[in-house]
């Protein structure tokens, strides 16, 4: 119930069950897609350092990141 709670879902004690679950489920797959980025562009920007292809591939994801600003 917590992890729900401190993911944005303050009605998470009154949902049935299989709700809770569902809800549950969302939030960690969100989560590990996060720590999935983050460790991806931690090794792209330390690729920088070797390559000039890294700092271009690390660039073009961070502007897909923020809609090209």
């Amino acid at each position: 119930m917590s992890l729900l709670l401190a993911n944005g879902h303050p009605g998470a004690a009154s949902y049935p069950i299989g709700r809770v679950w569902l809800e549950a489920e969302l939030v960690v797959n969100r989560i590990n897609k996060q720590l999935a980025d983050t460790a991806m562009l931690t090794q792209l920007a330390v690729s920088t350092l070797m390559s000039k292809e890294a700092g271009d591939t690390f660039n073009d994801r961070i502007k897909d990141l923020t809609n090209g600003w």
